[in-house]
Formats: C-alpha cells, structure tokens, sequence
C-alpha cells in the first residue's frame, strides 16, 4: 500500500471541507512517530511516576498514541488538537480524561496554568503558522519541574545537508506536505523564553537506512552501545527528539 502525505491546510479549512481529506489521510499517514513516541516516553519518564502523572499528547490525530500511553501506565491522559481526529476505537477505549479542540496558532486552550506534569508534541511545530503562539501556550499550561517531549525533522543530518547542497532546499519540506516552519534547537530554546533546560536529546533513525548500500555497517554503527553512537545516529537520523524541563518557579 502506497502511503499518504498529508498536504497543508489552513486552520479555516482544516475545520471546514478538509476534516474528512484529513481522516482519510490518518489511515495512510506517512509519517514516523508512531515509531519513536511511546519508546521515547517509556525512555524518559520513570515508570514510578506515570500513574499519577498528568499528561498532554498535542496533535493526537486518531489517538493511537493516548492508547500507548495507557499500555505504559499513564491514567490522567488529556488530548488536543485542532478538531477532534480521533479514532473510534480510540474513543471506545476511555482513556482520554479531557480532550480539547483549539488552534495551535491563534488559540489559547481552556486548561488552567501550570496543569501538566508532561506535555508531548510529536512533530507538531513544523505544521503551524505561529509556533511561538504554541510554545507559549505550553509555557502556561506546564507544571514547574514539568516535561517538554517534543519532535522535529532533523536538519543537521547527512541526508538533510546533502539535498540543501544539491536542491537548496530542505529535507522534509515538500510542496506536497504540511510542513511550513523551520525547527532547530536553537529556535526553540528561544521560544521556549528561558524557562525550560535542555535535559537531552535523541534521534530517530529509519529502518530504511539499514536497506541500503553498508546498511550492515550503519547498523552496528547506529545501535551498538559504544562512544560515538550518538553522533553517528545524528549523521543518520531523520527525526530529533528533545527533552525539555521547565525550570522551577522562583
């Protein structure tokens, strides 16, 4: 089955004639963080601490991923996105506390300050048109000593580098997806106004690299425990993944 990309739309049309194009799409998605979210999450957050934990999955589409947090522990899971995508499986399921509809961009949620103790956002900001509206919003609503989980096409990879030679343009924007800003980690340590540290970072690498020509070889690279595995899954890596901590109230 040929996958899907998902061809941008405004916020007007995502709630008006292109809701349905955007369900249909879901069942295709091309897409990755199905792959890294829930290892990411189940890797940075102690299982001790996830059944009272208050969680926030942005973006959630058809929810599978509120589902994957209930198989990891997590009981108070909140959802939002721009309408509501959701499966109705998922919706069958339960495991939503609260779910809320806003616009990323121009919107505020009805949560009240500081209600999350993780806020996940998987490569939610390369789709909006004002990701400093958002990054704000998840300064609000994020508990003091709260984590950040978000995800971003990664650009310093080889791959990435070596189509901005070629092309000059950049890895991950097409005109045929929703990609529209730029993420880099600077930008968002920017954004983020100082009050969250970087506690780490991580990168995704796709199975496909390890079909290609030395795939054997970027493999043992890639995923054996040694010194430099770090920074060869960043000369590999499509997607990062960083680990934000609010820092605490003063």
């Amino acid at each position: 089955m040929n996958k899907k990309q998902i061809e941008y739309y405004n916020a007007s049309e995502l709630r008006g004639h292109a809701k349905d194009v955007v369900v249909e799409a879901l069942r295709s998605y091309d897409g990755h963080s199905h792959e890294f979210a829930a290892p990411a999450v189940d890797a940075l957050i102690p299982v001790s601490q996830r059944s009272g934990a208050v969680i926030l999955d942005c973006g959630t589409a058809d929810g599978s991923f509120i589902d994957a947090l209930w198989d990891l522990g997590f009981r108070h899971i909140c959802a939002c996105d721009i309408d509501d995508y959701r499966s109705d499986t998922v919706k069958a399921h339960q495991h939503t506390e609260k779910f809320c509809a806003f616009d990323f961009s121009h919107e505020q949620s009805t949560w009240n300050d500081h209600t999350f103790d993780v806020i996940t956002a998987w490569c939610i900001i390369p789709h909006l048109e004002n990701p400093f509206h958002f990054l704000r919003e998840i300064v609000r609503i994020i508990k003091p000593s709260g984590t950040f989980i978000v995800s971003a096409p990664y650009l310093g990879s080889m791959r990435a580098r070596k189509k901005m030679l070629f092309t000059a343009e950049l890895d991950r924007y097409s005109a045929t997806n929703n990609h529209i800003t730029i993420v880099t980690e600077t930008l968002l340590k920017k954004a983020l106004q100082a009050k969250f540290e970087l506690k780490s970072k991580r990168y995704f690498i796709d199975e496909k690299i390890y079909r290609s020509r030395f795939g054997r070889i970027k493999r043992l690279l890639c995923e054996t425990p040694w010194k430099y595995r770090e920074r060869m899954r960043a000369i590999f890596g499509v997607n990062v993944i960083y680990e934000f901590v609010a820092r605490p109230a003063l």
